[in-house]
């Protein structure tokens, strides 16, 4: 059974079951009400019933009473559905309207009977639009029967012609504007709920987004700050102790450039980031995967060897094409090798393959620790990083798999993380030619 969130009853309104946005609380809602027209229905069938001496109308106090002792089980049931499961009493709000509807034309008929015409259906009718929340269809199906079986009494009842079709042409019109009221209220509220939905994702949205903007002041002033104090210290022992000669002044005016590279890097992190999630339309080509991957590796060898770090094409098969992207899949390459390299340790091999298997695709994969449970959780997500140190170098941005991801799918492929007993890998997957 659903559960809701307690708020204030009303008086049409059952307590947390208002929101007519979900049907199983819309039908709460009719159930509330249910229960409460029942109850004003006891209350007018008490009064007519009084009225009943001194309208002296054969079987009026009977129809009263009658009418009473039914609204009593439909408040029953519509209590008992309120408490337990409302589902199985889907069709009950449409019950009680035939009910209330034949009740108040029972009486009409009764009174017109003895020569007068009464207008109590027209106004039950339009209470019914306004109360429940029946869909327009089925309620002017109820409007349609309860009318036919009112023109059909109204023939027989002893009042002129001209009483009968002045009774039969405002029913008409009350019953027709009833039923364009409940189809009115219907396209309003579902309006409301296109409304509420679109503010509801924009709200996402927004609250996303000011997620990622306090992740990346975060990683930005963390990232950043390491770089920036270590200028400030540089040239402050510059200021104090100036280099003597030429050599000192390289080794200082070198590590400056590796503090500045290291803040550009992360700068270019976030501009590549911001422009493979703008949707740019990235134009496919046939690509060679085996002179990709060589490339990819030639370029990051220096970088492995720095580290005691060794690369090879391991089992590669030769000339595997595809449809991709060149530079989008050289930049994938890159950041999948960039992060193979920080995360593995010295001495290890790093492997990329390249084969077929029923797709093409490219897997690179090394045996450093694996991923952390806080990895699994962030892959792919923007600004997601592991709780892991990486072995070779600081912590990255978190935007490295997130833009692989993109930049593998606007290539027409994807790129998913492959299980290992040790290390990490992963797969892209591309279209064959």
């Amino acid at each position: 059974m659903t559960n809701f969130t307690r708020k204030p009853s009303r008086l049409l309104d059952p307590a947390g079951g208002d929101d007519h946005r979900h049907p199983d609380r819309r039908l709460r809602l009719d159930l509330r009400r249910v229960e409460l027209i029942g109850i004003f229905t006891i209350l007018v069938c008490s009064v007519e019933g009084v009225f009943s001496f001194w309208r002296g109308i054969d079987g009026y106090l009977a129809s009263c009473v009658m009418g009473g002792i039914i609204a009593v089980g439909f408040i029953g049931i519509a209590r008992w559905g309120q408490r337990n499961d409302p589902a199985r009493l889907r069709y009950l709000p449409e019950v009680f309207i035939i009910f209330v509807l034949l009740a108040s034309l029972t009486l009409c008929v009764m009174i017109a009977m003895h020569g007068k015409m009464q207008w109590g259906l027209a106004l039950v009718y339009f209470a019914c639009a306004i109360i429940f929340l029946i869909p327009p269809r089925r309620f002017a199906a109820i409007g349609l029967g309860i009318f036919t079986l009112f023109i059909v009494t109204t023939f027989i009842a002893p009042v002129s012609l001209f009483e009968k079709f002045d009774a039969i042409f405002n029913t008409a019109m009350a019953f027709g504007f009833g039923t364009l009221g409940r189809w009115g209220i219907d396209r309003l509220q579902k309006k409301t709920e296109t409304q509420v939905k679109l503010i509801e994702e924009q709200n996402a949205r927004l609250a996303k987004q000011n997620e990622e903007l306090n992740s990346l002041m975060a990683i930005a002033a963390h990232d950043l700050r390491s770089p920036l104090l270590g200028l400030r210290n540089l040239l402050q022992l510059a200021s104090e102790r100036p280099p003597s000669n030429r050599k000192s002044w390289d080794e200082l005016l070198s590590a400056a450039g590796s503090g500045i590279d290291s803040m550009q890097h992360l700068i270019a992190r976030v501009l590549q980031a911001h422009e493979v999630e703008s949707g740019a339309v990235w134009e496919t080509e046939t690509v060679n995967l085996s002179r990709t991957a060589q490339n990819a590796i030639l370029r990051h060898v220096p970088t492995a060897l720095r580290h005691g770090i060794k690369l090879e094409a391991m089992h590669t098969e030769p000339n595997v094409v595809a449809i991709a992207n060149e530079d989008a899949l050289q930049q994938v390459l890159d950041n999948l090798l960039s992060n193979a390299i920080r995360f593995s340790s010295r001495g290890s091999v790093v492997e990329v393959i390249v084969g077929v298997d029923g797709s093409p695709f490219i897997e690179v994969c090394d045996e450093g620790e694996g991923l952390d449970p806080q990895a699994r959780k962030n892959l792919f997500r923007k600004f997601g990083r592991g709780e892991l140190r990486p072995p070779n170098g600081e912590w990255g941005s978190g935007l490295g798999l997130f833009i692989a991801r993109k930049l593998a799918v606007a290539s027409g492929g994807d790129i998913h993380h492959i299980e290992r007993e040790k290390g990490t890998g992963f797969r892209v997957s591309l279209k064959a030619v």
